[in-house]
């Protein structure tokens, strides 16, 4: 009965946390990319950044301002995206705010 009982916590835990998401993905698909001053992508955040004429601190604040204001909204709703995608989308959390904003960096 133990066993039974082991296999079948981690079911359940799991079945929960997959109707937990799946209200917020289904709330995904009606969002569309948002545009902020041209810069739909971190692609195209990168060339914003570079057409700037900036360089050291000045460029790495500018940079942090934009990935700032195209994170329009906090959501959980898209944990599984990757922090490119939830730049496009312009809603994420920390973490993806966070990678996003390494990415660009990296390539400045």
């Amino acid at each position: 009965m133990k066993r039974t009982n082991f296999i079948i916590g981690p079911l359940l835990l799991a079945s929960g946390i997959g109707i937990l998401l799946f209200p917020g993905a289904k709330r995904l698909s009606a969002y569309q990319p948002t545009t902020l001053n041209d810069v739909k992508s971190v692609k195209d955040a990168v060339s914003a950044c570079r057409q700037t004429g900036l360089k050291n601190q000045d460029l790495v604040a500018y940079a942090q301002k934009l990935v700032s204001r195209k994170f329009a909204v906090y959501s959980t709703l898209n944990l599984l995206d990757t922090p490119n995608r939830a730049f496009l989308y312009g809603l994420g959390y920390c973490t993806q705010y966070n990678l996003a904003l390494k990415y660009l960096l990296e390539r400045l």
